[in-house]
């Protein structure tokens, strides 16, 4: 969900907003602009109002942009919150409660995780899947002691 609220969006956040926050400010000034050209009477007043109405518009979609960009930030670092949260509590999961699964159900998760476990010929196990890069283990040495079997990998 966080890879795809980042595809969602159009380049850099932090560069797309500071672009909007530019354009809110050169309407600024081009309005005041405009309003000093039209009390010297170089700008008639309707000129003046279709040219106020042109950046009206412009500043409106400016503020429409930086609030999606705002909202687009706020989902992402709620996302990113959820995802520890959630990693936390993985971790919380005792070995007895996945010990306690039917072999089919371990395996469902295992495939949900699509966890690896490659046992070096040192003994040492590597881990991947969706939950991490490298995973390390505590107790592995003792974990390879007492599964350094064939049987032991099929997982």
């Amino acid at each position: 969900m966080i890879k795809e609220e980042e595809r969602g969006s159009r380049g850099d956040p932090d560069r797309e907003a500071k672009l909007w926050h530019e354009k809110l400010q050169e309407a600024e000034r081009m309005r005041s602009g405009y309003q000093d050209l039209a009390a010297r009477g170089l700008l008639t007043y309707g000129e003046l109002g279709e040219k106020l109405a042109a950046l009206e518009e412009t500043r409106s979609l400016a503020r429409q942009e930086l609030e999606s960009l705002k909202g687009r930030r706020e989902r992402l670092e709620s996302l990113k919150r959820d995802r520890e949260a959630v990693l936390e509590a993985y971790a919380n999961v005792t070995v007895e409660a996945l010990e306690g699964l039917s072999p089919e159900e371990r395996n469902k998760l295992y495939k949900i995780l699509k966890l690896r476990v490659v046992l070096h010929d040192d003994g040492t196990p590597e881990v991947s899947g969706v939950f991490c890069g490298d995973l390390e283990l505590p107790g592995v040495e003792a974990f390879a002691e007492r599964n350094a079997t064939p049987a032991a990998l099929s997982v």
